[in-house]
């Protein structure tokens, strides 16, 4: 199935049955510095049970590994999900996918691959939006990268990897909230991850596991 899809343009609340709207788009440098400045330094990196505690994603993430998945044609792209206020554009979450990726399940087809996510504490938000308004976005940073893939023709086929230090709960978000595939231990990784040794921690959803999935968000686009 090669159809563009749109990325999701509202997100569920916390604990409640209402939405609110989002932006889903690519992350240029204001973005991310802003995001180093403002989120990564005063919130995240003070938060010891942060996966993401000391990242640096302008220039480790996107200017380091950016580099070199460029060199390897991977078509590296970082999106950022976030709300206008006013003029202004807040980020909230950043997803940095390789939009040619071999698929973890059968490296002959190709995949978006979700290298790096993170989103935005709650402490940060608040100082901007009332609970109310606030968007609970884990879940749709998956479909982020599903939709990445259909508009690359790669028919929905991501992959991804749950950090160890994420423990069983990050383990049970992929496999449970967010109802992506669990890649068997047993399996070879592709070639472009081999070396890395399969932890039984992957993730993947194949063609119609992406297409469920991006149905049931359909009514956030």
């Amino acid at each position: 199935m090669n159809v563009e899809v749109k990325h999701v343009s509202k997100a569920p609340i916390k604990n409640s049955t209402n939405h609110t709207d989002i932006v889903v788009t690519v992350a240029n440098k204001e973005v991310l510095d802003y995001w180093h400045k403002n989120i990564q330094l005063p919130f995240i990196n003070t938060m010891e049970s942060r996966l993401d505690k000391g990242w640096d994603w302008p220039k480790t993430i996107y200017r380091v590994h950016g580099t070199i998945a460029k060199i390897r044609n991977q078509l590296p792209v970082c999106y950022t999900i976030g709300k206008r206020i006013g003029d202004d554009f807040l980020p909230l979450g950043l997803i940095f996918v390789a939009e040619r990726y071999p698929a973890l399940f059968d490296e002959a087809k190709s995949s978006s691959f979700i290298w790096y996510l993170s989103t935005a504490p709650r402490r940060f938000t608040e100082m901007f939006l009332k609970d109310e308004d606030i968007p609970t976005l884990g879940e749709l940073c998956v479909d982020v990268g599903i939709t990445s893939s259909f508009n690359n023709s790669n028919n929905g086929v991501i992959g991804l990897h749950a950090s160890p230090e994420g423990g069983d709960w990050l383990f049970n978000f992929y496999q449970e909230r967010c109802d992506i595939t669990n890649l068997s231990k047993d399996i070879k990784l592709p070639f472009a991850r081999r070396f890395l040794g399969n932890d039984g921690r992957y993730f993947y959803a194949n063609e119609d596991k992406a297409e469920h999935i991006s149905v049931c968000n359909n009514i956030y686009r």
